[in-house]
């Protein structure tokens, strides 16, 4: 599946609402790992719903920025 090409104004991209899910499962890791990812950002504006905590533990095991 291909991304969408670049856009100029950040307010013109999608809104894509994630669920982190299981806090005791990969979820949050996978979800730093998305949240991350240059190409997903210039594709799309992200919104994840979850426990900031467990997404920070998430971000820090995968050593996502």
């Amino acid at each position: 599946m291909a991304l969408s090409p670049p856009r100029h104004d950040v307010s013109e991209l999608p809104i894509i609402a994630l669920a982190m899910g299981d806090p005791a499962g990969i979820s949050a890791e996978l979800t730093a790992k998305l949240a991350a990812d240059d190409a997903v950002n210039r594709a799309a504006r992200l919104v994840i719903i979850g426990d900031r905590r467990i997404f920070d533990e998430g971000a820090h095991t995968c050593w996502c920025p």
